[in-house]
């Protein structure tokens, strides 16, 4: 009887301990409830579409920004290929070069070196649609049909 008595009171004695820790957590729950989502003022219900709205807007700006930058891929050099080659028959090395950069309208410029032994020359041409007003030298026609096609121009 005396073993069933020690025994009932170690079974109450853990359980106000376990009651007393359950009450601690369930208050520390409650407290983190309340900081996380009850706002000061008003229920949990406008708290949230508050929050909603709110990520709405910043979800809206963040869509505005991705347009402004997907605009800017469109107009940033994407194509581009470069093609050395000897201006002057008594000139070696391969020093000339015509360089095609274009943006994904095939919109963009070429730019051509010309070296020769006692100068160099840079001549710029734009290009729009993959096309340029001006004429276009072999060497010119080779850079822009490779950067248009993808290809290695050298």
């Amino acid at each position: 009887m005396e073993l069933f008595l020690l025994f009932q009171l170690a079974l109450t004695v853990a359980l106000i301990i376990l009651l007393i820790r359950l009450l601690s957590v369930y208050r520390k729950y409650q407290a983190l409830i309340k900081e996380a989502y009850a706002p000061e003022h008003g229920d949990l219900i406008e708290h949230i579409f508050g929050r909603l709205t709110r990520l709405e807007s910043s979800v809206g700006h963040l869509n505005s920004q991705l347009d402004d930058i997907a605009a800017e891929v469109l107009r940033s050099f994407k194509y581009l290929s470069i093609i050395r080659f000897d201006a002057f028959h008594d000139m070696g090395g391969a020093q000339s070069f015509s360089i095609a950069l274009c943006d994904s309208r095939g919109n963009g410029i070429i730019l051509t070196g010309l070296h020769s032994r006692d100068e160099f020359r840079v001549y710029a041409k734009p290009v729009e649609a993959w096309c340029s007003p001006y004429q276009l030298s072999d060497e010119e026609r080779q850079a822009l049909d490779a950067a248009r096609t993808g290809r290695k121009g050298d």
